[in-house]
């Protein structure tokens, strides 16, 4: 794995951090890489690879979002919970 983060933003709206630990439904992740699915052309996705307490993988999906419209640029925001 690459251990670089350059696409998928955290809850808060800042890069996800590799082995960094994040709060996801109650449960807490350590983030490992991330992978790009193209699935339809015009609905990218990024697959965060995350591990468990248990080194227990899990992905996570997270779709792109077009806040500015789809000409003001995409978005792949997830909904992990950096823990301070």
């Amino acid at each position: 794995m690459n251990k670089r983060i350059t696409n998928v933003l955290d809850a808060h709206g800042a890069l996800l951090v590799p082995e960094k630990e994040y709060l996801h439904q109650g449960r807490i992740l350590r983030v490992l890489d991330e992978s790009y699915g193209p699935g339809n052309p015009r609905l990218p996705y990024y697959r965060v690879i995350c591990e468990d307490k248990y080194g227990k993988e899990k992905i996570i999906i997270v779709d792109a979002q077009y806040p500015g419209g789809v000409y003001g640029g995409i978005v792949f925001q997830s909904r992990l919970v950096p823990i301070e």
